[in-house]
């Protein structure tokens, strides 16, 4: 667990950053499936947190976003029921993601306008 933690942590500063947004599409494509597959394979509640927290982050290329985001949904349901105590941390990670998300579908929707 505390390698896994270690690499999210590397995962976290590479999703925050400007220079993410510049990676190829099967980069970003990669970066988000394996975050996913990560998230659904764990149990424990430290490696949920931080798989959150590089969503809240995340600059993923918008069409790999778009193309897997029933299965992020999904992933995100089953985070949250993985989570029995909801603190405020969860709560407000979450809250992030899905307004990232917001925006990130905003800035598609005008630039297929």
């Amino acid at each position: 667990e505390k390698i896994i933690l270690s690499a999210l942590q590397v995962v976290h500063f590479c999703l925050g950053s400007e220079h993410f947004e510049s990676l190829q599409k099967s980069d970003s494509e990669l970066a988000l499936k394996s975050l996913l597959h990560c998230s659904l394979k764990t149990s424990s509640v430290d490696v949920i947190k931080f798989i959150l927290d590089c969503f809240s982050v995340q600059r993923f290329d918008q069409d790999v976003l778009s193309t897997e985001i029933s299965v992020f949904l999904r992933c995100m349901e089953e985070l949250n029921s993985k989570v029995k105590a909801k603190s405020v941390f969860v709560v407000e990670k979450q809250v992030k993601i899905f307004v990232r998300l917001k925006e990130q579908i905003e800035k598609r929707l005008k630039q297929s306008a």
